[in-house]
């Protein structure tokens, strides 16, 4: 991973409990790589990534042992012979109870949106649990997008589509018992 330009408002440390606080974060020209290793039955093209020109914007952020508040204002980057992503941002919760993410917007240079929000008591997580999550995520990928996520043979499957892109509007209700 590289770091070109770092920027930092209003940081509080504190080692000892531990917790941290950000009025902003700010990276700019940063580039990571991950290499989860070769796959033998199957090569996944996200088993391999590298991402270059990573650019995030992030506003009042804070962790504490009891729970991480995170706003992401905006995040881009490009992956060679891969994903461009223009515009990514959220705002996300979680403590002891839930998890909570509000305001998911992903956009790419070939056109894709995504748009989300979800809350997740992690007691939904449970057999038998009465407690309910719910999500939803809407979503229109570009078969451009999809190229980079899906092995040569399953993208191979999306040729019905021809040129348009590939739709789903999802919605989540229940619990690992009762899911709807």
């Amino acid at each position: 991973a590289g770091i070109g330009k770092l920027g930092i408002r209003e940081a509080i440390i504190d080692l000892g409990k531990p917790s941290y606080a950000l009025k902003s974060l700010s990276m700019n020209y940063c580039d990571a790589k991950y290499d989860q290793g070769r796959d033998s039955q199957r090569e996944r093209p996200t088993g391999h990534i590298a991402v270059n020109n990573i650019n995030l914007d992030c506003r009042e952020t804070v962790y504490t042992p009891d729970s991480t508040l995170l706003n992401i204002k905006d995040l881009a980057f490009v992956q060679p012979d891969g994903i461009t992503i223009t515009g990514a941002s959220f705002s996300a919760m979680a403590d002891r109870h839930l998890l909570d993410i509000k305001e998911l917007s992903v956009k790419s240079r070939n056109g894709s949106l995504i748009k989300g929000n979800t809350i997740l008591p992690w007691s939904t997580l449970r057999k038998g649990s009465t407690a309910d999550m719910r999500a939803w995520l809407s979503a229109a990928l570009n078969r451009k997008d999809l190229s980079a996520l899906l092995t040569a043979k399953e993208y191979e499957s999306l040729s019905m589509l021809g040129d348009r892109p590939f739709e789903a509007d999802i919605k989540i209700h229940g619990n690992v018992s009762n899911m709807e």
